[in-house]
């Protein structure tokens, strides 16, 4: 029996080493200790610099990042508590040393859904490593894009959850459905979760014809729900990471825009959904730059490739009469890429035989997968042209939900990466099933789709243009003085060449592998070769020809050491330095001398008036393409409190400080008047002729009817307390005055109280934040919801929004004591306000279990004698002020707090209870959390109670007094 099991795991075992070795291998500097330096892991490790400090400091994320844009929200950078189960990517990954641990990952989601396939652990494991190693994930991974890389490896393991269900392993299909959901949702790339679905919609289509025309009625019903309750599963298990990012979405540059800037700076209205097309549709591939996915050099491969010594170019050049240094340096200074993208590092090169086997599995399988893989093929290519295929494209940009929240079509290509490599399980499997014969290869039916295939590249090679978009540059920048344009044609047409010769030494070498395998192929079904070494071989030429190509675009010169690392990326300059002596609370800095509004290496030193994220505020974008484009507008500057500009000499490309603005404006102000606009294109319009200073502009739609103000000298505006989700303002003066803060506006999670009390602020100067005040001295709080014992329910005599908050409090006949009373029991109430389990809001800076010791909470001063009494019941009803968060920070401060109790009152019974304040929106993460405490707790003397609505009628939704005697 062990021997049986042995033998049945042993392919099993040798494909996984397999696959770690080959990886090892591709990623030997990383097992060395050296790090890899990724374009946009930097950018993203200094957009969230602020936020690690934070949490550093006060145990969690903040939910504002103050360091990109002038503020946005954090949780689009870094976040607590994105699902509720553990981290699965790293166990899968192993503990392996990145990007070790993505190869290896695809390696292995893939060969899973290949034995799902029914395909041999050889042919399994040969797609696997075409699928892990094709030249995209290599290059995304150099990019930085570890997000997209990681949902990308997950992509086989969701599909082999589906496949499993479709064919009637209903059990084992829905867990591994379930399971790829999840962490594929998880991976948090939501472009590359989209493509699955659209994948999974032409595999279903596909299969249910077949069950609707064999009236299996039942089975397409149980596998639509399998499918369906797995896709809600994780949905629901990353429920809060995709509601943020929904909420959020809507006030992006991806929610569309209501305005537009022409070129003469004017500024309309407009409306639109979603993206505009012209930057969606910016990374689109010209139809035959497809040839990549079997030519990996036919476009150039990538942007930052440049011709080697001795090129036609050079040739052509000395020819004519230029010296060799001159004309090397010349050629060696031109990109050899010239395909349709602005910019890439790379092709989507799937490896030659991989792409055969595909022909073959789509031409010659059996069943309806095939049709699904074909036609999410012909969709990746269609997609991934973009406004080169605009009439397709701009349709489902128009009608195809979501659609129009994406851009970079290329990263379509990992549609015919997922399909085509499912299509060469497919193929490999019809090899080796048994079913042909040696003359079956050599016939007509086998051979033509490659002879097509073939043919037409051949044609192409002979009679495509080689002309690129990057030639009108070369033809302006080389034409002379007088106008000849000789030289410059000259260098195009020597280009030219260079490119069918690129285009053509791709050709022959697929034309050489192409047959080998064919050789190869003949050689077992001869039985020259048996089956294991047939497809060992193939293994071994696939593997080697894939990896080679792909280190090309993620080599050794790729990796640093980790001192190097933080050396070239975020030492601190002297100008740096300079700024930080500045130990003000509040004040940015913009960085001019670099691409400010694409950097975010500034934000991790400053809080940065630039910044770098895929998805800005839509205000902010605005005011960036009005007040920015062409040149800085000082104003807007000072309403940002810029306080430092670093600018760039031209001359010298020496970065130089123009410090200490005093024209800047500070955190805060009191304006003189309030211009109202009748609309959002006319308030951002007149920012730029606007004494901002002295005048806040606010459109008509917030109903502020007062509009000018005494002169009062005694007036102050004071910021008291600075901190991410946290803003203290003091502020007193004899009249009425209106108030501006240098806060980026986010309707979303911010609210104000003066004095305690809840109270509306507007939407100013287009992107910042506005209070009116009345006459008399004030304490402003910018924080979220703050929660009280008592608080708000006692609004009989003075109704809610009147004089102060306590004129509501009464905790006398609040929900504890009136039961005390009625039961004829003795009470004692000791309370503090905003505590919460792991943190607590508004200014608080202790927790429930710090205090919990304490008879007197807010002082900390007297403990309790807790031999003296024992209580029958001790209820928690915590939760609610802390918010949203990191799930094991909460859960983990519980179940310390609640073995505390147990442990010091062993017979006492524990009622857990949720919030009766809990929005909708925040009532299932923190029941969810609760869960998890008690089910770990796992106490036979403990209870949970989860309420079963909202009790929110008194004032600022706490409950009122009929809410508390219920």
């Amino acid at each position: 029996m062990q021997n049986a099991l042995l033998k049945k795991a042993l392919p099993h075992v040798v494909a996984l080493l397999f696959f770690m070795a080959v990886a090892a291998l591709f990623c030997l500097p990383a097992l060395q200790g050296n790090e890899l330096d990724q374009h946009d892991n930097v950018s993203w490790k200094g957009m969230a610099q602020d936020a690690f400090a934070y949490k550093e400091a006060n145990g969690h994320f903040p939910l504002w990042n103050t360091h990109l844009f002038s503020g946005m929200p954090n949780y689009q950078v870094a976040m607590e508590g994105k699902t509720i189960v553990p981290n699965l990517p790293q166990l899968f990954m192993l503990g392996l040393p990145k990007p070790m641990n993505f190869f290896f990952l695809a390696c292995v989601c893939f060969y899973l859904l290949a034995l799902t396939m029914g395909a041999l652990p050889v042919v399994a494991a040969l797609v696997a490593t075409g699928y892990a190693f094709s030249t995209y994930n290599p290059v995304i991974i150099a990019a930085g894009h570890d997000t997209q890389m990681i949902a990308t490896a997950f992509l086989p393991l969701l599909l082999a959850g589906l496949l499993l269900t479709y064919h009637k392993k209903y059990w084992t299909g829905m867990a591994l459905s379930t399971l790829g959901a999840y962490v594929l949702i998880g991976a948090n790339h939501l472009q590359i979760t989209y493509y699955f679905f659209l994948i999974a919609l032409l595999i279903t289509t596909a299969y249910a014809v077949v069950w609707i025309r064999n009236k299996e009625w039942k089975h397409l019903l149980l596998s639509a729900a399998i499918s369906l309750g797995a896709a809600l599963i994780a949905i629901g298990s990353n429920a809060l990471m995709l509601l943020t990012s929904a909420e959020y979405s809507n006030y992006t540059m991806r929610g569309g825009k209501d305005l537009s800037i022409d070129e003469s700076g004017n500024v309309n209205l407009t409306k639109t959904k979603g993206l505009d097309t012209s930057y969606a549709f910016e990374y689109s591939l010209v139809p035959k730059e497809s040839f990549t996915l079997l030519l990996p050099n036919a476009f150039g491969g990538g942007h930052s490739r440049r011709f080697e010594e001795g090129s036609t170019i050079a040739s052509d050049l000395m020819e004519k009469g230029i010296d060799q240094g001159n004309a090397e340096q010349l050629a060696q200074g031109l990109p050899q890429y010239w395909g349709g993208l602005p910019y890439t590092a790379g092709p989507a090169y799937l490896g030659v035989l991989i792409v055969i086997l595909a022909l073959w599995g789509l031409f010659f399988a059996k069943g309806p997968l095939r049709w699904g893989l074909m036609a999410a093929t012909l969709l990746g290519l269609f997609i991934s042209w973009g406004k080169n295929f605009a009439l397709f494209n701009l349709l489902l940009f128009e009608y195809l939900p979501l659609f129009n929240k994406f851009r970079a079509p290329s990263m379509a290509q990992v549609i015919p990466q997922l399909s085509l490599s499912v299509a060469a399980v497919l193929g490999l499997s019809q090899l080796t099933s048994g079913h042909w014969t040696a003359s079956d290869l050599l016939s007509k039916k086998i051979l033509a789709p490659l002879g097509v295939l073939f043919g037409l590249l051949v044609a192409a090679w002979l009679f495509q243009n080689y002309g690129a978009s990057i030639d009108a540059q070369i033809l302006a920048g080389y034409t002379d003085k007088n106008g000849s344009d000789e030289f410059a044609r000259l260098i195009v047409s020597s280009l030219e060449k260079e490119r069918k010769a690129m285009f053509g030494s791709s050709l022959l070498r697929a034309l050489l592998l192409t047959l080998a395998l064919l050789g190869i192929a003949w050689a077992y079904l001869k039985n020259y070769l048996g089956q294991f070494w047939a497809v060992a071989l193939l293994i071994l030429i696939s593997t080697a020809e894939l990896t080679i190509t792909s280190k090309d675009y993620l080599p050794d010169e790729s990796y640093v050491s980790t001192d190097e690392y933080q050396q070239k990326n975020f030492a601190p300059t002297a100008l740096d330095q300079e700024i930080k002596k500045d130990t003000g609370p509040h004040y940015r800095v913009l960085n001019l001398s670099t691409s400010t509004f694409n950097d975010a290496i500034t934000s991790y030193h400053h809080r940065s008036a630039g910044g770098y994220h895929a998805a800005k505020l839509r205000i902010y974008q605005d005011l960036i393409e009005k007040y920015f484009a062409a040149g800085v507008n000082p104003t807007v500057l000072n309403m940002l409190n810029t306080r430092y500009v670093i600018v760039s000499d031209p001359t010298t490309n020496q970065s130089s400080l123009i410090n200490n603005r005093d024209s800047a404006y500070g955190s805060c102000w009191l304006v003189d008047r309030i211009a109202i606009t009748n609309d959002r294109a006319a308030t951002l319009q007149l920012l730029g002729e606007t004494d901002l200073r002295h005048v806040a502009i606010v459109e008509k739609t917030t109903g502020l009817s007062t509009t000018t103000f005494e002169k009062d000298s005694s007036a102050t505006l004071t910021l008291t307390r600075f901190d991410n989700d946290t803003l203290v303002y003091e502020t007193s003066g004899s009249k009425a005055r209106f108030a501006v803060f240098s806060e980026i506006y986010y309707p979303k999670g911010w609210n104000v109280y003066v004095d305690g009390k809840k109270t509306d602020y507007v939407n100013v100067n287009y992107v910042l934040r506005g209070l009116s005040l009345t006459p008399g001295q004030h304490r402003i709080e910018f924080i979220g919801d703050s929660m009280t014992c008592g608080n708000g329910m006692d609004n009989d005599s003075i109704t809610c929004g009147e004089r102060h908050w306590f004129d509501q409090h009464c905790a006398y006949i609040s929900y504890g004591p009136s039961l005390a009373r009625r039961l004829n029991a003795d009470w004692m109430l000791t309370s503090v306000s905003g505590y919460g389990m792991s943190r607590s809001c508004c200014n608080n800076d202790k927790t429930i279990p710090e205090i919990y010791d304490y008879t007197d909470l807010s002082q900390c001063q007297i403990k309790w004698d807790k031999n003296k009494y024992k209580p029958d019941l001790i209820s928690i009803c915590l939760g609610q002020n802390d918010g949203k968060q990191k799930v094991e920070i909460f859960t983990s401060t519980y179940l310390k707090f609640l073995r505390k109790i147990r442990k010091e009152n062993p017979k006492t019974t524990i009622l857990m209870l949720d919030s009766p304040m809990a929005k909708e929106s925040f009532k299932p993460y923190l029941d969810s959390m609760l869960r998890v405490v008690f089910n770990r707790f796992n106490d036979k003397n403990t209870l949970m109670y989860l309420y079963k609505r909202r009790y929110g009628n008194g004032c600022v939704g706490h409950p009122d007094k009929l809410e508390h005697e219920l």
